[in-house]
C-alpha cells in the first residue's frame, strides 16, 4: 500500500535513479564517440586495455626497425650504385688493356692507351672511395676515417634480431692508376742501381778498386747510393745497368765460345765500350723499347685469368653478387614489417576501437531516454503537491 508522504517521494526517487544510469550510459557512449575507442583506459576494459598496450609497445618497435632498416638500404642503394658504375668503367678498362696488350700498335698509341687506363683508373678508386652513406660505407674495412668502414650489424625486428652486412676492403677493386708504364719493385730498382755504380765506381779506378774489400766496396756503392737526391738520377743509373743487360746479351750471342772464355774483367771491359759508343738516342731508344716490351707483357698478363684485371673484377662481381643479396633482403624485410604493423593495427582496432555507426546509434537512444527522464523525474516531483488539495 503506498504512503502518501511529503517526506518520502519514492516515484520521484526510482525516476531519479533511472535518469542517472542514462547520464552514466550517454558519458560513457559520448566517451567512445569522442576518443574513437571502445576501451580508451583501464577503466573502460582492463584486460583488453593491457593487451591493448602490448600491441601498441609492439608497433612501434616494428615502426621504429623500419626506419633503421631504411637507412640501412640507404648504404646498400649507394654502394650498389657505386658497384654498378664501378663495373661499367671496367668493362672500358678491360678494352684498353686488351689494346696495350697488343704488340702492333706505335708508341704514340700505346702512350694515349695507358694515359687512358690511368684516367680510367683513377675514376673507378674515386667510386669506390665515395661509396658513402651517413658516414658509413661497406667498400672498406677500415672503421677510421671518413667515411667509416667495417661490417654493419643492423637491427631487423621489434624483438631485437640482429643481421650483418660484411664490408668488402675496397683496395681489392682498384687497379694502379700508375701501373704503366710498369715499375720495378723496389729491392729490384735499388739493387740495379747499385749494380750500376760499381761499375761506375771500378771504371774511375780499376785498380784501387780491385784492392778493396767486399765490404769497402759496398760501403762505397752505399755512399754513392746516397748521394742520388732525385728519382730522375736514380732512374737514369736504373735504365744504365737495363742496358749493359742487354748489351752483354748481345756480345754473348754474337760469339758465345769467345764470351765465355773472356774473363770477369775482359766482359766488363767489353760491355763499357759497347756502351760508351751509344749515341745518347740510341740509349733512349732502348730504354723506349724496354719500356714498351714490359708494358705489353704486363697488359698481357693483367688480362689473362689469375691476372690483377682479373682478379679486380672477380671481386666487384663478388660485391655486386653480395650486397644485391643483402639489398633485397632489407627490401623483403621492410615489406613484412610494413604488413606486420598493418595486422597489428587491424587486430588492435578490433580490440579497443568504438563501432561508431553503433554508437552513434545508441547516443541517440540515450539522449532520448534521458529527456524521458527528465520529464519522468518533473511529474514524481508534482506528486507532493497533490496532497496540498486535501487542505482545501
Amino acid at each position: 500500500m503506498s504512503i502518501n508522504s511529503i517526506n518520502t517521494n519514492a516515484q520521484s526517487l526510482i525516476a531519479l535513479q533511472s535518469l542517472n544510469r542514462t547520464n552514466d550510459e550517454l558519458s560513457l557512449i559520448q566517451k567512445r564517440v569522442s576518443t574513437g575507442y571502445r576501451v580508451a583506459d583501464a577503466r573502460d576494459d582492463g584486460g583488453a586495455f593491457a593487451v591493448a598496450q602490448s600491441v601498441k609497445s609492439d608497433m612501434a618497435g616494428v615502426v621504429a626497425v623500419s626506419e633503421q632498416l631504411g637507412g640501412v638500404k640507404g648504404i646498400l642503394d649507394t654502394t650498389f650504385a657505386a658497384l654498378s658504375v664501378v663495373s661499367d668503367t671496367m668493362k672500358q678498362l678491360r678494352a684498353t688493356l686488351t689494346r696495350l696488350a697488343d704488340g702492333a700498335i706505335s708508341t704514340d698509341q700505346r702512350t694515349a692507351y695507358q694515359e687512358q687506363y690511368t684516367l680510367l683508373a683513377k675514376q673507378v678508386a674515386s667510386f669506390v672511395d665515395d661509396a658513402g652513406y651517413n658516414g658509413r660505407t661497406l667498400l672498406s674495412t677500415v672503421n677510421t676515417g671518413t667515411p667509416v668502414g667495417g661490417d654493419i650489424t643492423a637491427i631487423r625486428n621489434e624483438t631485437g634480431g640482429l643481421f650483418t652486412i660484411e664490408a668488402v676492403d675496397g683496395g681489392v677493386l682498384k687497379l694502379d692508376p700508375d701501373a704503366f708504364p710498369p715499375k720495378p719493385a723496389p729491392a729490384a730498382f735499388e739493387a740495379a742501381i747499385k749494380a750500376q755504380l760499381g761499375v761506375e765506381l771500378e771504371a774511375v779506378d780499376p785498380v784501387a778498386w780491385a784492392a778493396k774489400t767486399p765490404a769497402q766496396k759496398t760501403t762505397d756503392i752505399n755512399t754513392a747510393f746516397a748521394a742520388l737526391t732525385t728519382d730522375a738520377q736514380k732512374q737514369t743509373k736504373f735504365d744504365n745497368n737495363k742496358i749493359r743487360d742487354e748489351l752483354e746479351q748481345e756480345l754473348q750471342a754474337a760469339d758465345p765460345t769467345g764470351w765465355a772464355a773472356k774473363t770477369a774483367a775482359q766482359k766488363t771491359t767489353a760491355i763499357t765500350s759497347a756502351f760508351a759508343a751509344l749515341t745518347p738516342a740510341q740509349r733512349q731508344g732502348r730504354i723506349d723499347a724496354r719500356v714498351q716490351a714490359e708494358s705489353l707483357a704486363q697488359a698481357r698478363a693483367w688480362i689473362q685469368s689469375g691476372g690483377a684485371f682479373d682478379v679486380a673484377e672477380t671481386a666487384i662481381s663478388t660485391a655486386l653478387n653480395t650486397f644485391g643479396a643483402s639489398m633485397a633482403f632489407v627490401e623483403s624485410q621492410i615489406t613484412y614489417n610494413s604488413k606486420k604493423a598493418d595486422a597489428m593495427g587491424s587486430g588492435l582496432g578490433a580490440l579497443v576501437d568504438a563501432d561508431i555507426a553503433r554508437e552513434s546509434s545508441m547516443l541517440e537512444a540515450l539522449k532520448v531516454r534521458q529527456q524521458l527522464g527528465v520529464q519522468t523525474l518533473g511529474l514524481a516531483n508534482q506528486g507532493p503537491q497533490v496532497l496540498l488539495g486535501l487542505f482545501r
